[in-house]
């Protein structure tokens, strides 16, 4: 259910949507070829939101319906060498009492792969308009975000020992109303060399620019120097590790350096658990344009009880310090949640999530709590 990511830990609401709804099994409601098929992809879900405006006084309870319509699009096949899946869907959120946060929520996802004997190519692009995680916004406003994000990446491997892994990524979010809206740009390169039969290491760069419009602080531009490991550390522990320095170049502010990382582990007990941990410390965009060094650390776990039934948690424990200013925030956030499929084409979903907020300054401490029922199908 929970897949872990440095971008999932960041954005750790943005769960029980129709990324669950794409893993069913389904006959498609419309053969194009033998490669290509429609289907139809769709969510509904009520949600008991214990804070809904993230205040730390007066918190304000309510119950949100959601329903999400859509179309999925996938072709190719493993003897083509490619495949593409598309997903539109149109989300409406309607609130039992605070009606003012109402939101039409659209959102379109396109993802392609390529695969040659020497390498692997994944494309993406994305548009989608969220309410989800609003920790570093505005105390008592529900706010629309629309983010935007297009990128290609590619694994070559060069000769027999030796790969290079790059690509280009361009993320964009406007934010409705309030906050600042920002686009950054990256670049990332490694090149790796087999140290054994399944274990990679090697040294990368990244370049990161970002502009924001408006903001206490201007533009941005991060240099980070790594060195990595990919593969297997055992044969059930899995590594995507890279660790280095980073030094950002702030228009309007300070030079900020230090370490910057980017790791994933991922522990296969069985074929029915598996369990990951994700540590992350970068430079972040806060709400107001503000400079965040963040660090956190998720660690999460999957279970398959029967074929129809499966189980997940997630922790993500993190801090962020705003850098010209004495603001600091310790945050968690708690997941729990489990999946029933009792057909081929339907999920059941329940979740429960509990987030808090400890900052240094008054006002912005908060806890919340959300019970989330939902119903996801493809067909």
């Amino acid at each position: 259910m929970f897949q872990l990511t440095t971008k999932s830990v960041l954005r750790a609401l943005a769960f029980f949507g129709l990324a669950g709804s794409s893993s069913l099994i389904a006959s498609p409601m419309l053969t194009l070829s033998d490669n290509a098929a429609v289907y139809f992809v769709g969510s509904a879900s009520v949600t008991s939101d214990s804070n809904v405006a993230y205040s730390n006084e007066n918190e304000s309870d309510d119950i949100i319906f959601d329903i999400q319509p859509g179309f999925e699009l996938v072709a190719g096949s493993p003897e083509t060498g490619a495949d593409f899946s598309l997903v539109a869907a149109y989300g409406i959120r309607r609130y039992m009492d605070f009606d003012e946060f109402d939101a039409e929520l659209p959102s379109v996802a396109a993802n392609a792969t390529f695969k040659s004997p020497k390498s692997t190519t994944k494309a993406t692009a994305s548009y989608i308009e969220t309410q989800a995680e609003n920790r570093r916004g505005i105390r008592g406003v529900v706010l629309k975000s629309a983010i935007t994000n297009v990128g290609i990446s590619t694994d070559y491997a060069a000769t027999a020992k030796s790969s290079v892994a790059g690509g280009v990524s361009y993320d964009n979010t406007s934010r409705d109303t309030f906050g600042s809206d920002y686009s950054s740009l990256s670049i990332p390169v490694n090149v790796y060399y087999a140290a054994t039969e399944k274990l990679d290491a090697g040294v990368g760069y990244r370049y990161r620019n970002t502009s924001l419009d408006g903001g206490v602080f201007g533009d941005r531009i991060s240099h980070f120097v790594n060195v990595g490991v990919r593969g297997e550390l055992s044969p059930k522990l899995v590594s995507d590790l890279k660790v280095g320095f980073q030094s950002t170049d702030i228009d309007g502010g300070d030079n900020f350096d230090g370490l910057a990382l980017d790791a994933k582990l991922t522990y296969m007990a069985s074929d029915k658990g598996s369990a990951d941990i994700v540590l992350s410390k970068d430079v972040m965009v806060g709400f107001a344009g503000d400079v965040i060094d963040n660090f956190s650390t998720a660690v999460s776990a999957n279970y398959l009880f029967t074929p129809g039934l499966s189980g997940s948690a997630m922790l993500v424990i993190g801090t962020d310090t705003y850098e010209g200013t004495a603001r600091e925030d310790d945050y968690m956030v708690f997941q729990v949640g489990a999946v029933y499929s009792p057909t081929y084409f339907m999920s059941v979903e329940a979740g429960y999530v509990f987030i808090e907020n400890d900052s240094n300054i008054e006002g912005l401490d908060f806890t919340k709590n959300s019970l989330i029922m939902s119903v996801s199908m493809r067909y």
